[in-house]
């Protein structure tokens, strides 16, 4: 059940506005051939940005479970792309429930990423689940299932605050992202959207056996306290 969220976050979205003009140029054919490129040649800091703001209408999916516009579906396309291309799938060392995954560091994108969340999603989250404090991103990475590698994940908490997770893609079968406490899934979620929920202690999730074509998601953490970084950068 999803209930929108209206009038507590007015002031969030108003100042978001701004942000929404400034990418009003991604309409623009040039813009998207430009994006295209990004495929096709070596990440720069000049690529184009591969996130949108999270204006508009903010959706309550369960208790202290949000959903917020991230990507839209071509940026999904493009990024899964950059990381097959990239080709570095590989379990996180010592992870007690590894997968598949590739960080946003190895792709480029992660100074990008902590700016969105710092002028985007911080500005939710501190409202909604006021008077937490936000501490930085801790780690993102995009992760693959496949019927050749690895097809499921069993349920487990976050090294996270509030953890963020978007689906990629939706041309596979199976393969939800379950919270069995919740009783709630991201099968009908639109690709693009981020779920954003508390992922370390009461949020327990797990993704269900993918049973055809393969799946794509990216996944992002928050820090637990200043100087919290993970992903093998930091302390896990």
């Amino acid at each position: 059940m999803r209930k929108i969220l209206k009038g507590a976050i007015d002031k969030t979205i108003a100042g978001l506005e701004t942000a929404k003009k400034s990418l009003s140029g991604f309409a623009d054919e040039e813009t998207k051939l430009k994006r295209r490129e990004m495929i096709d040649l070596d990440r720069t800091p000049e690529a184009p940005s591969i996130f949108v703001p999270s204006y508009g209408e903010i959706e309550r999916l369960d208790d202290d479970m949000l959903i917020v516009n991230f990507m839209s579906k071509d940026q999904c396309d493009d990024l899964i792309a950059i990381a097959d291309k990239h080709n570095g799938w590989e379990p996180l060392p010592g992870d007690k429930f590894p997968a598949y995954e590739i960080r946003m560091r190895e792709l480029g994108f992660w100074e990008e990423l902590v700016k969105h969340w710092e002028r985007h999603i911080y500005p939710i989250i501190e409202r909604y689940w006021w008077p937490m404090e936000m501490y930085g991103i801790r780690d993102a990475f995009v992760m693959k299932y496949s019927l050749e590698t690895q097809r499921a994940l069993a349920c487990h908490t976050d090294a996270s605050l509030v953890t963020g997770s978007v689906k990629l893609n939706d041309d596979y079968a199976g393969a939800n992202l379950v919270f069995p406490r919740q009783g709630v899934s991201n099968e009908d979620v639109e690709v693009g959207k981020c779920i954003l929920f508390p992922g370390q202690v009461s949020h327990g999730h797990e993704c269900t056996k993918l049973r055809q074509g393969t799946k794509y998601s990216l996944t992002m953490w928050s820090s637990r306290h200043p100087g919290d970084i993970g992903g093998g950068y930091g302390t896990y």
